[in-house]
């Protein structure tokens, strides 16, 4: 229940996938993600897959991997219930989940009881439990069913202690325990964004919010956390101070941020929208996925010149090459690409590239950046500039993309401008190669009205102070 990669066929460092697999009769149930896991490879070879129920936000992360065309699995959901002792059984709404009992397990056998020691039947079902009413012989161990008989220690003090927050999960189906504080824009979602148990907060407009407020014990330290996804915000109010874990993700990942109560002892927990995420302006064709197309290309007659290449920094499709060809006849020029965006004024920008030196030549260079014209052959229009020589990257350990690219960036600020051209501009007459790739310029600031944001499993728990943290708050 609520795993994650539920089933990776694809893990660890080897370079080829396995193979001679048996996965048979088992349940995935409310997997998070897909619920198998290929790396992009193909299913294992050789393997046997039989008589599996799983379900989850997805079937595969591989598209050529669905139900249709891999045998042995059934897509259901088994609409198990957790016992009395935490066991998840079978419900009234169960489907029927026969197990195969006819496949070729090889040198395997398949297993004669289940979970509570109980024997199995000639129709039993797929999963670790038969349900059977004769009494179990095996149960889930407790506290007292472990450690020394002859001797059971004095409990000691419980160190994390779990607060009470209404419908944490949203498993109610809607606000229940929560107050919608933003108007609108708040609501479950019950489709595919869903984290798991079938139910998750959404909210799509930069007002929405939905807030609760727990009791908290004076001068102990909480963490809060939630599964989140888009862009999303939770924040604690204590004591006068706000702390807040923010996620800016497709996809549903923990996040969490620890604090101290000081001297509250309520606390208002609040789920938003994230207020300041980074915003990309919109550069049409970054990856040059479309060779040059989107871009002006400026270049010599002949010697400098802009050619599309194969290598990518990303894994895409392709990049732009600069080069001069010594050999060529024509009147030098140092060739560039740019293309005119819009733009926010008086904000605060990053301008980065990926650059790709082919050649020996240590002073071959680029200069990139930000020039208020869109003819940026005068220099004087350049509002940022910055010269990108790949071995000063490399040796500076720079973010390493693919085929070698090294990553650059730019900061400036946008001034009076609305509009901006982006460049990459050729400085070398050596002979050189360099290739650029992945333009990207961002800002941070609100999201675009109807970005959404995913909560589910919001969680508040305390925990000791350290002992540095004890002595201060008793000289406090």
């Amino acid at each position: 229940m609520d795993s994650v990669n539920s089933l990776n066929v694809y893990g660890g460092k080897n370079d080829e996938a396995p193979e001679g697999v048996y996965f048979v009769n088992n349940i995935i149930a409310d997997a998070i993600g897909p619920v198998i896991r290929t790396n992009g490879e193909d299913m294992p070879s050789s393997s046997t897959f039989a008589g599996n129920y799983v379900f989850g936000q997805g079937f595969s992360d591989n598209d050529d991997v669905t139900e249709a065309n891999t045998s042995g699995f059934n897509y259901v959901d088994v609409m198990f219930e957790r016992g009395a002792d935490t066991i998840y059984r079978s419900s009234s709404n169960t489907p029927d989940i026969f197990a195969d009992l006819n496949v070729d397990t090889g040198d395997f056998s398949l297993p004669t009881t289940d979970i509570d020691g109980q024997p199995r039947s000639g129709s039993t079902p797929s999963g670790a439990n038969e349900d059977i009413a004769d009494t179990a012989s095996l149960t889930p161990l407790s506290s007292a069913d472990v450690g020394p008989k002859g001797y059971r220690p004095t409990p000691g003090k419980v160190y994390v202690q779990s607060v009470n927050i209404a419908n944490h999960d949203f498993d109610s189906g809607d606000l229940t325990g929560w107050t919608d504080t933003g108007g609108t824009g708040a609501a479950i979602t019950t489709n595919d964004d869903v984290f798991s148990r079938g139910n998750s907060l959404v909210l799509d407009s930069n007002s929405a919010a939905v807030s609760q407020t727990v009791t908290v014990t004076a001068n102990t330290n909480y963490t809060l956390s939630a599964f989140m996804k888009g862009s999303a915000k939770l924040a604690v109010t204590v004591d006068g101070q706000t702390y807040a874990a923010e996620r800016t993700s497709s996809s549903y990942g923990f996040s969490s941020v620890s604090f101290n109560s000081g001297n509250g002892t309520s606390a208002v927990i609040t789920a938003s929208v994230d207020d300041m995420v980074t915003n990309k302006a919109a550069i049409l064709n970054p990856n040059f996925d479309d060779d040059q197309d989107d871009w002006t290309v400026v270049e010599g007659t002949g010697i400098g010149q802009v050619q599309d290449s194969s290598n990518s920094s990303g894994g895409a499709d392709g990049s732009i090459k600069f080069k001069y060809n010594s050999d060529d006849s024509g009147t030098p020029h140092d060739p560039y690409i740019a293309q005119t965006v819009t733009v926010e004024a008086n904000t605060s920008y990053n301008l980065s590239i990926y650059n790709l030196y082919k050649s020996d030549n240590n002073d071959s260079s680029i200069v990139f950046g930000v020039s208020s014209a869109t003819d940026i052959s005068d220099s004087s229009s350049w509002v940022a500039q910055k010269d990108s020589v790949y071995s000063e990257l490399k040796s500076a350990g720079n973010e390493k993309g693919d085929d070698s690219f090294y990553k650059d960036s730019l900061s400036f600020n946008s001034g009076p401008n609305t509009s901006l051209t982006v460049f990459a501009q050729f400085k070398t007459t050596t002979g050189a190669e360099i290739r650029v790739d992945e333009f990207e310029l961002s800002y941070q600031g609100m999201p675009a009205e109807g970005t959404e944001a995913f909560f589910d499993s919001i969680r508040l728990v305390s925990h000791p102070l350290s002992p540095a943290e004890s002595q201060s708050a008793e000289d406090d």
